[in-house]
């Protein structure tokens, strides 16, 4: 079976513990399953081998160091993977790394960046329920990311709440 690959932005570890947090409760109080704290910085689908993407996600990355972006505001939606979740403005550094990225990848997959990080995925969570979230919660107004990981899970795009408890990281790297 092909494996559903992402390339993702991990912020550092004072930060994602209080993003975890965040994710937990909320996962916790909805019924959820939690997850890492990201931003997906390349989207694959199931278009390429795990080997190949990450010896070229290892040699793209060299040279790229932590950096910090902002976060312009907290939102939600209806769509599955941005149920509740923090917009960042496109950084220098993301958008070089993206392009970085794109060389590589965009004739296997064309993914668009969305500099978002999600704080729950969830199926039919009322707006109302949404908009209280978004009133409670405290979020960081910048965030410093220095890793990259390469995760996959089984089948395509996730849709539903368990689709993400067989995600697993097959690679890291300190930026």
């Amino acid at each position: 079976m092909k494996k559903d690959i992402s390339i993702w932005l991990i912020p550092r570890t004072d930060q994602r513990k209080s993003l975890q947090k965040i994710i937990d409760d909320l996962s916790k109080k909805y019924n959820a399953y939690s997850f890492i704290p990201h931003i997906t910085a390349y989207y694959l689908g199931t278009s390429m081998k795990l080997e190949e993407v990450i010896t070229i996600t290892d040699n793209a990355t060299n040279g790229t160091r932590p950096f910090t972006m902002n976060a312009k505001n907290i939102g939600y939606s209806d769509i599955f993977t941005k149920t509740l979740y923090i917009q960042f403005e496109v950084s220098k550094q993301l958008l070089e790394l993206y392009n970085k990225l794109k060389d590589h990848f965009n004739k296997y997959y064309e993914y668009v960046l969305n500099s978002h990080l999600s704080l729950i995925y969830k199926n039919n969570m009322d707006n109302k329920e949404k908009e209280n979230e978004i009133k409670r919660i405290s979020y960081p107004k910048n965030l410093t990311f220095d890793k990259i990981a390469i995760i996959t899970r089984g089948g395509s795009i996730i849709t539903k709440e368990k689709d993400i408890l067989d995600w697993k990281i097959e690679f890291e790297k300190q930026l």
